[in-house]
């Protein structure tokens, strides 16, 4: 009866182990490991990669930037639809489709089919598999912060700036009228307490979408500091205000005018957020 017994529990031991590595990959990781098929040996990488998983999409972030001052990073959409286990199998017709496997809360193995990825260090060499391994470990501060808040967790703060806004374009004169001057990038920000992101979004798309991570000081509602930019605000209502900073590069004076606005869909979808979004046209010509 005792060997039914301890028979019995081994099975569901290995049922839940089982179960715990197979489940679908959520949340930020940091690729830890490179792997390959034709005998190279592991690679720890040089460059700081993560992996964003949500039931949305897939997501790349690549580290350009990482000082006290300034963190700066880049995202690319992997596959149109979220990463789920495969287990270590071959996938699709040719075998080469992305297989993701051990994989749980804190960590995954995602392996792939290099023929798009050239590398003059061979660290992504052409036509074999490649296996890379991610978990939730060393993750820096600055981008696991940039995450909470485009998931819009933790951002109450005690000044008027929290919340998400929106730049609708840079102001300027024309004929002595103060005009306003279409972006022609998307711009956003995201103001916590003591941090700001700016995201620079691709016309709505995920994929090459840079994001700025900065501290924040609120000296007073009409004066802040993100970053190394001091900045002058001029409130137009409680949901809009136009911000005036000297531009490093020339000292050109530079006003824009933001109003309150969540992000477009992909990125609401992508982070699973639901802020309202400004609807506000400004004619091409200006």
């Amino acid at each position: 009866m005792k060997r039914i017994v301890s028979i019995i529990a081994c099975c569901l031991l290995t049922a839940v182990t089982v179960s715990a590595q197979s489940g679908n990959p959520i949340g930020l990781y940091k690729l830890q490991l490179l792997s390959y098929e034709k005998g190279k040996p592991d690679h720890t990488p040089e460059f700081t990669q993560y992996k964003y998983c949500s039931d949305f999409a897939p997501i790349t972030i690549m580290t350009a930037t990482a000082t006290p001052k300034e963190y700066i990073f880049v995202m690319r959409q992997d596959e149109p639809r979220p990463y789920t286990f495969t287990g270590n199998q071959i996938i699709g017709q040719d075998g080469h489709g992305t297989r993701i496997y051990d994989s749980n809360n804190e960590h995954f193995t995602l392996t792939w089919f290099n023929t798009v990825r050239p590398s003059a260090e061979g660290i992504f060499p052409m036509n074999e598999y490649i296996t890379e391994k991610y978990d939730k470990k060393n993750i820096e501060p600055q981008i696991a912060r940039s995450i909470e808040m485009m998931e819009m967790k933790n951002i109450e703060a005690n000044h008027k700036f929290a919340g998400c806004w929106k730049m609708i374009g840079n102001i300027g004169t024309y004929q002595g009228h103060e005009i306003v001057m279409k972006q022609v990038v998307d711009l956003y920000k995201i103001y916590g307490e003591k941090d700001v992101v700016l995201i620079f979004s691709n016309s709505g798309q995920l994929s090459g979408t840079t994001v700025y991570y900065w501290p924040l000081q609120v000296k007073e509602d009409n004066l802040i500091v993100e970053g190394k930019n001091n900045c002058k605000i001029e409130w137009r209502g409680e949901g809009s205000f136009i911000l005036t900073f000297n531009r490093a590069n020339d000292g050109t004076e530079c006003k824009e005018l933001w109003v309150r606005s969540g992000m477009p869909n992909n990125y609401q979808s992508l982070f699973d957020t639901n802020v309202p979004q400004a609807k506000i046209n400004i004619p091409n010509s200006f």
